[in-house]
């Protein structure tokens, strides 16, 4: 059993924890796809641990990463045929 302090709630922190998650990395260096997700959450649940969003159980992580995979299945298999299909953009193989 993990002590008390151990078992308190983390930030939700994609950014720090998946930094290649660089889809939505323009020059600026923003993630503005999670911090789009993380507002979603702040504006549907609110500030729920203190002055940030957090998740109170890691499933709840894994479950929302869950969800997120599966509602980007559809674009990535179009990207993925669209890559098969254009091998004359020479740039597309870098994405």
């Amino acid at each position: 059993m993990l002590p008390a302090k151990a078992r308190t709630a983390a930030p939700l922190s994609f950014p720090t924890v998946f930094p290649s998650a660089a889809v939505a990395r323009p020059a600026g260096g923003r993630l503005y796809v999670l911090q789009g997700l993380y507002q979603a959450c702040v504006h549907r649940w609110g500030l729920n641990k203190g002055k940030v969003f957090g998740l109170d159980h890691i499933w709840q992580l894994w479950l929302g990463a869950a969800v997120l995979a599966l509602a980007l299945w559809p674009a990535v298999r179009w990207f993925a045929a669209l890559k098969a299909r254009r091998r004359d953009w020479r740039w597309l193989k870098y994405f």
